[in-house]
């Protein structure tokens, strides 16, 4: 009776199993995700914003009246960019095409002196059911605050804590001048979005030739590991020759 050995077989059946959990591993952790709940910046606002906080800043479409200027995308009630309004509109739609990231710009008197900044402008952000990677700069010019809150369903590399500080400081170098410059804060801001949106690019190129590597040798090494494992157990991986029928004949006889 032949007896069937699986040993070699269920070793090698183990070795692959492990390797595909570690590569399944190492995949999430190289393109950034996240096995532990994640808090979003600025998710301490609520969904909702009180209805007498302010206008939305995507309540109406294009309307200026009284220095007042209220678009999808502006809403600019103390008339802090003055004639660059266009400019800054071509400049928001611009980011969207080279970075994918909405922009909204909110300038009021004051936020009010019942929550923080932070958290006031982000229940008003959230109230307007934003885009994915919307991003919006908030100033309250009487109170000299500005904030900037990226909305929830964001991208990863745009709604962490470091993006929204650094956005934040792209913003406030052009108004620390005697002569305050509203328009390029916004832009200053912009542009920042654009150079941290091409770092993210670069990062994840950079994950994804770390992840192809370990691949490739993790590939090798569970190779190795069979062939060491097969030759442990006397198997040969060539082929072997089947001998003739009939026994060579004697030539001399």
């Amino acid at each position: 009776m032949n007896r069937r050995d699986d040993g070699p077989a269920t070793v090698v059946e183990g070795l692959m199993s492990t390797t595909c959990m570690v590569l399944a591993i190492v995949l999430l952790m190289a393109l950034g995700f996240d096995l532990t709940p994640y808090r979003a910046y600025a998710d301490d606002a609520s969904p909702t914003a009180s209805p007498s906080a302010s206008p939305s800043p995507s309540s109406q479409q294009g309307s200026e009246s009284d220095g007042i200027t209220v678009t999808s995308n502006i809403t600019d009630t103390e008339n802090l960019l003055g004639d660059s309004v266009s400019a800054v509109s071509d400049k928001i739609a611009a980011t969207h095409r080279s970075s994918g990231v909405t922009v909204k710009l909110l300038y009021l008197s004051t936020f009010g002196d019942h929550v923080k900044p932070e958290t006031w402008a982000g229940q008003v952000l959230e109230s307007t059911n934003p885009k994915p990677n919307t991003v919006m700069l908030a100033v309250a010019s009487n109170d000299g605050s500005l904030v900037v809150v990226v909305s929830s369903n964001s991208d990863e590399w745009l709604k962490s804590r470091k993006t929204a500080d650094l956005l934040s400081a792209a913003a406030l170098k052009p108004i620390m001048k005697d002569s305050p410059d509203w328009a390029g804060s916004a832009m200053a801001m912009m542009t920042e979005i654009d150079t941290l949106k091409q770092t993210s690019t670069s990062t994840m190129t950079s994950r994804v030739g770390v992840i192809v590597l370990i691949v490739v040798l993790l590939a090798l090494a569970l190779l190795v590991a069979v062939v060491l494992i097969l030759r442990r157990r006397g198997i040969s991986l060539r082929p072997r020759r089947r001998a003739g029928r009939h026994a060579p004949r004697d030539p001399t006889a």
